[in-house]
């Protein structure tokens, strides 16, 4: 009967250890690390870029808007450049850039500091792109 006493000790104390491990990692925020998109930052910045785009499009011309184009669209008339005409900006090291602007239509091209590039193409006043990984 001893033996069985001993097993069921160490199966109680491993599956304590267990128990504990989990509320340290769950509560460190450590778990929540490891599952986070890392690129998370990036994409938001991103997705900010593109609905300020769209309001500007909506937005007349004497309110300082697009009139329903995106013709003349730089990052300076977004507010996140001082440059007239800047079609590229630097935020943080992650280079953004609009890219093939038409009337309707205009695509957003961001560069990481690590090498990854994502686009986004075809983005109208309507729709809700997806920034996907370019392939170089």
């Amino acid at each position: 009967m001893g033996g069985s006493q001993r097993k069921t000790s160490y199966l109680l104390a491993a599956f304590g250890l267990f128990a504990i491990m989990t509320t340290i990692v769950g509560y460190s925020g450590w778990y929540e690390r490891l599952t986070r998109n890392r690129n998370e930052a990036i994409v938001t910045d991103a997705e900010r870029i593109i609905d300020a785009a769209q309001l500007w499009f909506a937005r007349p011309v004497i309110y300082g808007g697009g009139d329903r184009s995106f013709v003349g669209l730089d990052f300076q008339r977004l507010g996140m450049s001082d440059t007239a005409g800047a079609m590229t900006v630097e935020r943080a090291g992650v280079k953004y850039g609009l890219q093939n602007i038409t009337a309707n239509t205009f695509d957003l091209r961001v560069e990481a500091p690590d090498g990854m590039v994502w686009e986004a193409q075809n983005i109208g006043f309507d729709t809700r792109p997806e920034l996907k990984l370019a392939v170089k």
